[in-house]
């Protein structure tokens, strides 16, 4: 077991018969939206769970804009060349 939630299981993990670990995480999609402790945990999990070094990017804070969208206002102000 790896980390409970009032004293119930939130993540465990089994060695499988190649070495290789399987986690099973426990939580809810409201328990692990974005900000809550449930996210720090699966951030945890996928960063210090790994075997090897890993690295991510953290975007907190970022906006990012999106210019492959079909759908967006952008497409109409460059009709001439698209």
């Amino acid at each position: 077991m790896w980390a409970t939630r009032d004293g119930q299981p939130a993540i465990t993990a089994l060695r499988a018969a190649d070495g290789s670990t399987v986690a099973t995480v426990g939580l809810g999609v409201g328990q692990a939206r974005a900000g809550g402790p449930g996210t720090a945990v699966l951030k945890r999990l996928l960063t210090c769970g790994c075997p090897f070094p890993t690295a991510w990017l953290d975007l907190a804070g970022a906006v990012v804009l999106r210019m492959d969208d079909p759908g967006a206002s952008a497409n109409v102000h460059l009709r001439s060349w698209s």
